[in-house]
């Protein structure tokens, strides 16, 4: 019966959950693949090491169409994250010093112009979320730190596999 119970209410919960959830739950797993991807990096703002965190330069809330799109979402510390409001000046620098100007811009400006709305259906949510915790089960199975040219490749990798991003016409 406990058994039983347990399922039931397991399958009572996701039919309750709202476009908002699916979104959040999204968004916490593709913050966990930029995370493992920059694991062993430092904070792209300050190159501090504490808490990693997935910081955005452009928000979730001041540009959602491009709230997963991995070049948007880099490793930062708590401190530049929360406490520094994206620490955003920094962010572009640390961009601008690891991958050059062009693609600081490119996360700057070209992403959001690329990107003017997206609203996926909630059956493709629920079947992105399958493949993105499939591949963090791959990803933190990987036992060195990426390259700073595999971290950008990276990002294409998954923006396709995930379908909800093209990848960047500069790498």
């Amino acid at each position: 019966k406990a058994k039983d119970w347990k399922k039931e209410k397991r399958e009572t919960k996701e039919r309750l959950k709202s476009r908002t959830d699916w979104e959040r739950e999204l968004q916490t797993e593709i913050n966990k693949t930029a995370r493992l991807i920059d694991q062993g990096w430092g904070c792209i703002s300050c190159d501090g090491r504490t808490t990693p965190q997935a910081g955005h330069l452009h928000s979730q809330k001041a540009n959602p169409a491009i709230r997963y799109h991995l070049h948007n979402l880099w490793t930062q510390d708590t401190a530049c994250n929360q406490h520094k409001s994206g620490n955003e000046l920094k962010y572009l620098e640390g961009l601008g010093n690891l991958y050059g100007r062009d693609y600081m811009e490119y996360v700057q400006f070209e992403i959001v112009r690329e990107t003017p709305f997206l609203k996926l259906p909630i059956d493709q949510i629920k079947e992105t979320i399958k493949i993105v915790r499939s591949e963090n089960r791959k990803l933190e199975k990987k036992d060195r730190i990426c390259t700073a040219q595999e971290r950008l490749d990276l990002r294409d990798h998954y923006n396709r596999i995930f379908g909800i991003y093209e990848p960047t016409p500069t790498s």
